[in-house]
């Protein structure tokens, strides 16, 4: 059996030239990394990458040494014949094992390794941690090119505060899984999947303070759409940034913007 292993947070263009030389692909779960934002949440990784397992990552799991990880886990679980990972892949108790000591253990335990070597678009390795430095600036455009996808979120649709609707723009708010990672605040161009269906979008980040800690809203006005959609589970894709958050005076003047912001969007997407 080929066999993939890695995190793979995110599916981007650089996962898949390590993913497409696999039969099967391994993954931790949850992220050994407890504070890290996801690019992609397991669902997500489930629906993007074909025969797809998945190990629980544990603190013992994480205590292995690299040897450890390889003989017990590698081997007398899934038995490859070939191992297939990135340049930057490591793994083992504070991920101390590199590619050069699988390569060696592979011999020792009778399988081969095969480093796949890194995407480089505009000069950078394509990584995980450069899409989501790239999402926390609104970036993205860029990102998506990493991703070979636009980047998208999902969630249930919750009652909000219905200021929205009072001007005219009635918007659905999204619940989103606690990890997953939200682009910058801002108002972006995007389109929504709803009820199978697909309908172009303006979606709104915004940042509300309570006390020291900063809770993000995330909503988004479906053009041409008046469906109730309270509790249905729907997938945004950010497709443009269009700008960053700003004050109002007044109801007034945040229609008049919210107006202009939605006529941006249907010339983008006319």
């Amino acid at each position: 059996m080929k066999l993939a292993l890695g995190i793979f947070d995110g599916v981007h263009i650089g996962h898949c030239k390590v993913i497409e030389r696999a039969h099967r692909v391994l993954t931790l779960h949850p992220h050994p990394t407890t504070a890290a934002h996801l690019l992609t949440t397991l669902a997500e990784r489930k629906a993007l990458i074909n025969n797809l397992d998945v190990l629980k990552y544990t603190p013992a799991l994480g205590k292995l040494s690299p040897e450890e990880f390889v003989r017990d886990i590698l081997v007398k679980k899934f038995r490859p014949e070939s191992v297939f990972v990135g340049e930057d892949y490591a793994f083992g108790y504070n991920r101390t094992g590199n590619t050069a000591l699988l390569k060696a253990l592979g011999q020792k335990y009778g399988f081969s390794v095969e480093v796949v070597p890194e995407v480089i678009i505009k000069g950078k390795p394509v990584r995980s941690s450069l899409i989501r430095h790239l999402l926390s600036k609104g970036n993205i455009e860029d990102a998506a090119a990493l991703l070979g996808r636009d980047y998208s979120v999902s969630g249930s649709v919750v009652r909000g505060k219905g200021v929205g609707r009072e001007l005219g723009f009635p918007t659905v708010n999204l619940h989103t899984d606690e990890n997953k990672l939200i682009p910058a605040p801002g108002v972006y161009a995007g389109h929504i999947i709803v009820n199978n269906t697909y309908h172009p979008c303006a979606i709104n980040i915004g940042e509300r303070r309570i006390g020291h800690n900063a809770h993000i809203e995330l909503e988004a006005y479906i053009l041409n759409f008046s469906a109730d959609v309270y509790g249905k589970r729907v997938t945004l894709f950010f497709e443009k940034f269009l700008r960053t958050p700003k004050q109002f005076k007044n109801h007034k003047a945040l229609a008049a913007q919210i107006k202009k912001d939605v006529q941006r969007i249907e010339k983008i997407f006319s």
